[in-house]
């Protein structure tokens, strides 16, 4: 492949979905800006990923409690 080219404007302008997935995170393009929403286990978020980006993404990351082996206590 000689050229990948992409617009985040435009597929903003379009609707279109766009999600960046990496060895390490999971990010979503809105339009308000970057969303980190996903972390791989073991990962620190500071310096293995944002320490590494020109910008601090928006970070929506999904609730610990999921991965813990004990109840998430919704009820409460």
């Amino acid at each position: 492949m000689e050229q990948t080219t992409f617009s985040g404007e435009y597929a903003n302008q379009t609707g279109q979905p766009v999600t960046y997935i990496t060895e390490r995170a999971v990010f979503e393009l809105k339009k308000d800006g970057i969303y980190l929403t996903e972390v791989a286990p073991g990962i620190d978020i500071q310096t293995q990923i944002i320490d590494l980006m020109g910008f601090v993404p928006n970070i929506k990351c999904m609730d610990e409690r999921i991965f813990q082996n004990e109840l998430m206590g919704l009820k409460k």
